[in-house]
């Protein structure tokens, strides 16, 4: 007899990382994750605040975002969100 214990499967979202420090209204911003998962990810999907602004479905998993131009200059809050194989998430 074989006894299985099935424990939960982890994803981790290990950078988030931009191309530079500081942008301007109009200007494109590189998102990177490096995401990780015991069985494959499936997709990142990059955020600017709730404003889904891409997602991808391979590695390199990056996106290229242009902030809009009507925005308030301020600082913003980026993140990824990671999907693995088996629809589970993790969010930076």
């Amino acid at each position: 007899m074989v006894t299985l214990v099935i424990v939960e499967r982890k994803i981790v979202v290990q950078t988030l990382a931009t191309d530079k420090d500081v942008y301007g209204l109009g200007d494109k911003v590189v998102l990177t994750a490096g995401p990780g998962d015991d069985f494959g990810v499936h997709h990142v999907a990059f955020y600017d605040g709730p404003w889904l602004v891409g997602t991808a479905d391979r590695n390199p998993y990056r996106v290229n975002y242009t902030l809009p131009t009507d925005i308030a200059c301020a600082t913003r809050t980026l993140s990824a969100v990671v999907t693995d194989s088996a629809g589970q998430t993790a969010a930076t």
